[in-house]
């Protein structure tokens, strides 16, 4: 209803904080992507409160040469296409509870464990895409997360570039 369109039917206990299959689903969607095999960059999407969660996949020439703001900056990318946001997974998140009403301890493990999720996905697919980012709202932080998934040429580029 109200223009949601449904692409993936996901069945979940909305009660068991089962990441390891967040990332399962969200991983399972990103390589099913049409432009997965050709792509060489793949950025999960996010907003800081971890709420929202899409990709971006693109395929850069010569990343050696590549500016940086191109490859660092997801927004430059170029077209995304309708089929970015992984629903499930947004549908999973809002099953947590009410995010907004998280306090101290809860809404610490809760962004801690969202991360940890996102990097592990990334981290999956390090062998066959050179460019990793966790990108949440343009925030530099995102920036260092993904960092560490990346090769070390990369990752050193990037840092010196924030």
């Amino acid at each position: 209803d109200n223009g949601y369109e449904l692409r993936r039917d996901w069945q979940f206990d909305p009660q068991n904080r089962d990441y390891s299959r967040f990332e399962n689903e969200i991983a399972s969607v990103i390589s099913a992507a049409p432009e997965f095999p050709d792509s060489n960059a793949l950025a999960i999407v996010t907003d800081s409160s971890f709420m929202t969660v899409g990709f971006a996949l693109h395929r850069f020439e010569d990343i050696d040469t590549s500016d940086d703001e191109e490859l660092w900056i997801v927004d430059e990318w170029g077209d995304w296409n309708d089929d970015w946001q992984l629903d499930p997974a947004y549908r999973w998140i809002l099953a947590y509870g009410y995010h907004d009403q998280l306090e101290g301890e809860e809404h610490s493990d809760f962004c801690d464990r969202i991360r940890k999720a996102f990097q592990s996905v990334l981290k999956c697919f390090s062998s066959t895409k050179d460019i990793l980012l966790i990108y949440i709202g343009g925030d530099d932080i995102g920036h260092q997360w993904s960092a560490e998934c990346m090769d070390e040429k990369f990752a050193t580029r990037m840092l010196e570039w924030i």
